[in-house]
């Protein structure tokens, strides 16, 4: 390349000045809007549209926290009032099951018998 062609270190091409400036981030707006039109939108409406202030908050987390919370506390609930109505279980009769002839060592031969589960 040529001195023509490549911009010295003291000048800067036009079009690389450009896209630095567009790659920048956006400047912040100077006035924010946003509760002022919500607040004329919630007096408008008569409250119908914004009327808790949970949906104009700008952070979400206590929110999410409150209805995490209420969550964990209706599964403690509904757990507490199911858990009693669950009945004992009931004992059943099973046979053993047969010997695998695929098995490469084989089980000890033993005759069948029922396995029962200790019943009250």
């Amino acid at each position: 390349m040529t001195d023509k062609q490549s911009p010295s270190n003291g000048e800067m091409d036009p079009v690389l000045d450009l896209l630095r400036q567009a790659l920048n981030a956006p400047p912040k707006p100077k006035h924010d809007f946003l509760p002022r039109v919500q607040q004329k939108i919630r007096l408008r409406t008569k409250g119908r549209y914004f009327r808790d202030r949970w949906s104009t908050s700008r952070n979400p987390a206590s929110l999410i926290f409150l209805c995490t919370l209420l969550l964990l506390i209706l599964c403690a609930a509904l757990f507490l009032v199911i858990q009693p109505l669950v009945d004992a279980p009931v004992p059943t009769d099973l046979e053993r099951p047969p010997i695998d002839p695929l098995a490469r060592e084989p089980l000890p031969q033993t005759p069948p018998t029922k396995i029962r589960q200790n019943s009250e």
